[in-house]
């Protein structure tokens, strides 16, 4: 058999599971208040540990992106520390690049 051809398939089978575990996931939420807090709190779990890897990673667009992802939680939750700073926080990194282009090429080399 052919690798590439297999990989193709492989490709397809896997994309089709996605859509599919998707609409479970959507019609399950609608159905079951249980099940939407489960999922929403599993997405959480997940972002938190996303967020733990990036420490000794180093990886700084990773941070970036997690730490944005998790800042609707923080309003969620009624965190006003939280939910004030973030967004300042990721657009002072995110302009970093132009403000202060020394400091965020070592970022980006793992320096910090």
């Amino acid at each position: 058999m052919n690798v590439l051809g297999n990989f193709e398939m492989l490709t397809r089978v896997v994309s089709f599971l996605e859509v599919e575990f998707s609409n479970f996931k959507e019609e399950s939420k609608a159905r079951s208040r249980l099940f939407a807090f489960c999922n929403d709190y599993t997405n959480m779990i997940q972002l938190l540990s996303q967020f733990l890897r990036t420490e000794p990673c180093t990886d700084w667009h990773l941070h970036l992106s997690v730490t944005a992802a998790m800042t609707p939680h923080f309003f969620a939750f009624d965190r006003p520390n939280y939910s004030r700073w973030l967004p300042v926080y990721i657009s002072n990194m995110n302009s970093l690049p132009q403000s202060q282009p020394i400091a965020h090429r070592e970022f980006i080399n793992r320096n910090h």
